[in-house]
C-alpha cells in the first residue's frame, strides 16, 4: 500500500522536524503493513494501525503540538492545513502541481480501466503523486528528481522481481505469481514509479508504461 490517506489523517495536526517526519513515515508504514497481512478482521487491522501510529507519536511527544486537522482549498487551488507539519499538499490541477514540485509531471494515458477521478498531491515540495481512480481499479504514479531512494512508499516483500526494457527504459517490476503491482524506473532526470493494488501481467504493464507521456 502507498502511505497517503492514513498518514494525512494521523499527521495533519502535527508539527515536527523533517527528519522526524521521515522516520515516522517509514516506521508507521512498516507497522501498518504487518497488521495489514493479518486479515482476521477489519477491526484488528484498524486497531493495529492506530496502536502503531500512536506509539510513534509518543516517541516524539515533546517535539510537537497536536491540533485538530482541517483542510480547505485556498485561492491558489491547493489544500491548506490547520498546522504546518504534514508534508503532503493537495492541488486541484496538474498545472498547479507542476509549479509546486518544480518539474513537468508525466501522465498516464493508457490505463486498463476508465478513469473517473484524478487526485494531485506534492510531498515535502519535492515529490509528485497522481492517483487515477475508477470503478475497476486505481493506479498511483509518483515522480521526483532522480534519486537512489525508493520513492514508491510501498513496503512489501515481493516474490517476483524482474528488470526489463519497456518503452526504452530499464524498468523494475515487482509482484508475485499473480502478477506485478509496482513498476519503477528513471527517465530524463526523474525517478518515477507506478503502484496498483491490482496485479497486472508484463504485457499489461508494457501498455501502461508505454502510455506515460
Amino acid at each position: 500500500m502507498i502511505l497517503s490517506n492514513k498518514y494525512t489523517r494521523y499527521m495533519d495536526g502535527i508539527s515536527l522536524s523533517k527528519e522526524a517526519e521521515e522516520r515516522i513515515i517509514k516506521n508507521v508504514v512498516k507497522a501498518d503493513d504487518r497488521y495489514r497481512k493479518k486479515r482476521s478482521s477489519g477491526f484488528n487491522r484498524t486497531l493495529g494501525f492506530i496502536i502503531a501510529a500512536a506509539s510513534f507519536v509518543l516517541i516524539v511527544a515533546g517535539a510537537f503540538i497536536l491540533r485538530f486537522p482541517g483542510k480547505k482549498l485556498n485561492e491558489g487551488g491547493q489544500s491548506s492545513n490547520v498546522m504546518i507539519g504534514n508534508p503532503m499538499v493537495e492541488y486541484d490541477s496538474l498545472e498547479k502541481m507542476d509549479k509546486a514540485v518544480g518539474f513537468n509531471v508525466r501522465k498516464l494515458t493508457k490505463l486498463p480501466f476508465s478513469v473517473e477521478n484524478e487526485r494531485y498531491a506534492v510531498y515535502s515540495g519535492t515529490m509528485s503523486e497522481v492517483t487515477y481512480e475508477g470503478k475497476n481499479g486505481s493506479l498511483t504514479m509518483r515522480a521526483s528528481k532522480k534519486t537512489d531512494e525508493d520513492i514508491s512508499g510501498v513496503y512489501e516483500e515481493f516474490t517476483d522481481i524482474r528488470k526489463m526494457e519497456i518503452a526504452g527504459m530499464e524498468v523494475t517490476l515487482k509482484g508475485s505469481e499473480d502478477g506485478f503491482v509496482l513498476a519503477s524506473w528513471d527517465h530524463d532526470g526523474l525517478s518515477e514509479c507506478i503502484y496498483s493494488e491490482k496485479a497486472y501481467s508484463i504485457q499489461e504493464w508494457e501498455v501502461i508504461i508505454g502510455g506515460v507521456s
